[in-house]
């Protein structure tokens, strides 16, 4: 049995518009190692390359994005990725959004098939609050929180 275990870790990144896609350059889970059992391990520190395109209204208040990624990992294993997001915009300014996604995991959390990443996020005019939910097996879970302003 595996032991739990707490890191706090740091992603960097950069986007830029091009037309109707948006490119982006992360750095994710920067920081130091986990200590599990006494032993340190590796996060899962890893480069993404990550596109999007335009929202695509689907009503008057709901928009849904798809998005793909190419990222490496620590080991120089490259991952595809990729997802869609349905966001609600009941007043301007105001962001609601749930996300499925998929990315080349080995892991698998209870109920859902492998390689499956959920998330939910909210925006407030130039601060969002975002959550994302990724199984790592018999390892656990990785819950992400993000805090952005624009």
């Amino acid at each position: 049995a595996t032991q739990p275990g707490d890191a706090v870790a740091w992603d960097v990144g950069v986007t830029r518009d091009i037309g109707y896609v948006t490119v982006g350059l992360v750095g994710q889970n920067i920081g130091k190692h986990i200590a599990v059992a006494g032993a340190a391990r590796n996060i899962p520190t890893r480069v993404a390359l990550g596109l999007t395109v335009d929202r695509i209204p689907v009503g008057a208040y709901i928009d849904i994005t798809p998005a793909a990624v190419v990222s490496v990992d620590r080991d120089h294993t490259i991952r595809p990725g990729g997802g869609v997001d349905v966001s609600y915009v009941p007043v301007e300014g105001w962001v609601f959004s749930a996300r499925a996604g998929y990315r080349s995991l080995e892991q698998n959390v209870a109920g859902l098939p492998k390689r499956f990443t959920l998330g939910l996020g909210f925006a407030l005019d130039r601060l969002a609050l975002d959550y994302a939910l990724q199984s790592y097996g018999s390892a656990g879970l990785e819950h992400q929180i993000g805090i952005r302003v624009r």
